[in-house]
């Protein structure tokens, strides 16, 4: 931990909650992602406990079977169905950092907005921790809302993007 991370705001739960920064090409899009941001927050909340019990169970086929199912469930609360059939991975890799951990660690939350149609949020550590990766997700705007539509990840030593799997 670095000295500046002793300044970072950290709720009643003892996470330091995400930096918002926005990128709009117009100012009418900031309201939502006002909206946007708590719902993917959350989100990505879910996902982080998710897999934080598969780390605390891995000797538990029962409990890693539970747990993909959930990991289902709530990924069917924010992504698309075509995303989701495309993208499917079942968990196979239980590790500490998970890999949503920094979302409770003082992450940038990075939304991205040029059109009604489509924009990124990009989640990442400006000093990524040993095993921290960052993420980028494309969400497209459906007849039900916002979902996650595709999903990339960047290494701490790398400068590109590779294709994310979900889960």
């Amino acid at each position: 931990m670095g000295l500046l991370d002793l300044f970072k705001k950290k709720n009643n739960n003892g996470r330091v909650e995400p930096e918002i920064i926005m990128e709009i090409s117009s100012e009418d899009y900031a309201p939502i992602i006002q909206e946007i941001a708590p719902t993917f927050i959350s989100f990505i909340r879910k996902l982080d406990s998710i897999e934080q019990r598969i780390y605390e169970n891995r000797d538990s086929e029962k409990i890693k079977k539970e747990c993909r199912e959930a990991y289902g469930r709530v990924g069917s609360e924010l992504c698309t169905e075509d995303f989701l059939q495309k993208r499917r991975y079942y968990l196979t890799s239980y590790g500490q950092p998970t890999r949503y951990a920094l979302i409770s660690n003082g992450c940038k939350l990075k939304f991205e907005m040029k059109s009604i149609k489509k924009m990124s949020i990009t989640m990442y550590n400006e000093n990524p921790r040993p095993g921290e990766s960052a993420y980028m997700f494309i969400l497209k705007n459906t007849n039900d809302g916002w979902k996650i539509d595709n999903l990339f990840c960047r290494f701490k030593t790398d400068d590109s993007w590779h294709i994310q799997n979900f889960f």
